[in-house]
């Protein structure tokens, strides 16, 4: 058990999500009978995660003709159909899938179906959205689009409820679906004109591609760090006067949910700022980067700057660890500041593993 232990604490750091549950996964079945229970003791996780992960090994890695984008993961896929491996594994997002693919194909006017985030990662789980994406063409009028996109997520079964709308900033032409259908798979669900995708995002994968749209690559804007102007105003945000002390204000005002709301700001801000001098893809989503990309790690202390509003005397030792961890401020406030700002962060640790306060209790 010692060396099991040694060999996850070891390769965890520098694995991808997919290859920390093969790893777990071959452990327990090296142990045999009852390693199920030893790993998911070890390795902090649910026995149903090891189960899951002893199941995966089984499962085919193959890239092929579907075509995955996926530079920092790995996709399950075989070579005729890029979602078989999740009928398996996750058989009520195969079925929507599976679903809307049939709904693709027998429509002209949709080009091309994709599947993003956690299941074009090959990461998903059982409590995954299914994030997808379609293209049209030859529908101008709003009214028909959203008419068509509520028609589209109800053809796989009638949704508990759903919602049709936009963003801040899209254009009519673009709308959003979001469902719950009665399995309790949640439909993320996309509608653009078809010509506006140039080529097939990173963790992502084609399930249908009539024009060969999805054939190239394409690096999202998002993706990339931010530009020195954007970069300027998050450090400024929060290393500024700005974010904190407006927490300062409310807490000086006994406003403790304002307090609250401002503090998790400026922690928004600072995780994005993190990210980018970690060189994390997709530094503006903060936090959920910090998870899903290597080097796996958040900012040490991070958990210090969370508090609860029912809970004054909580709320100013959360504001206090914030400002100890701010209080090397760049003098430039631009990507490389940035940069430099998060090196001399507090160290950070890698997720998942212990602070010294779990050690000790």
């Amino acid at each position: 058990m010692d060396a099991v232990e040694r060999r996850i604490a070891t390769l965890w750091p520098e694995l991808t999500e997919r290859q920390r549950r093969l790893l777990l996964g071959a452990e327990a079945r090296e142990l045999g009978w009852g390693g199920v229970s030893v790993v998911a003791r070890v390795a902090g996780v649910a026995r149903s995660t090891v189960t899951l992960a002893v199941a995966e090994l089984d499962q085919p890695a193959v890239l092929a003709e579907g075509r995955s984008r996926s530079d920092w993961k790995d996709v399950d896929m075989t070579a005729d159909d890029p979602i078989a491996a999740l009928q398996g594994r996750l058989p009520r997002h195969w079925h929507l899938l599976d679903g809307l693919r049939g709904v693709v194909r027998g429509d002209e006017r949709w080009r091309w179906f994709e599947v993003g985030c956690s299941l074009g990662a090959g990461e998903g789980d059982e409590l995954s959205d299914a994030d997808v994406a379609i293209g049209y063409v030859d529908m101008t009028d709003v009214d028909e689009l959203e008419a068509a996109a509520r028609s589209v997520a109800a053809s796989i079964g009638p949704p508990i409820d759903m919602i049709v709308h936009r963003m801040d900033g899209w254009p009519e032409d673009v709308c959003r679906v979001a469902a719950e259908h009665d399995d309790g798979v949640q439909l993320d669900l996309v509608m653009m004109p078809a010509p506006q995708r140039h080529g097939l995002p990173d963790r992502t994968i084609a399930i249908v591609d009539k024009d060969g749209q999805l054939v190239n690559p394409y690096v999202s804007r998002s993706s990339q760090p931010p530009s020195p102007e954007v970069a300027r105003e998050w450090v400024f945000l929060f290393l500024g006067w700005w974010a904190l002390s407006a927490a300062d204000k409310y807490v000086a005002r006994r406003s403790w949910f304002e307090a609250t709301e401002a503090l998790a700001e400026a922690r928004k801000l600072a995780l994005r700022l993190f990210a980018t001098g970690r060189g994390v893809p997709y530094p503006l989503y903060g936090l959920v980067s910090l998870l899903d990309f290597p080097p796996f790690e958040v900012p040490d202390g991070l958990a210090d700057t969370y508090c609860t509003p029912s809970h004054p005397p909580g709320v100013v030792a959360a504001l206090r660890a914030a400002r100890i961890s701010c209080a090397a401020r760049p003098r430039a406030p631009h990507v490389d500041s940035a940069r430099t700002w998060t090196r001399r962060w507090p160290r950070s640790r890698p997720i998942d593993s212990p602070s010294a306060e779990d050690v000790a209790e």
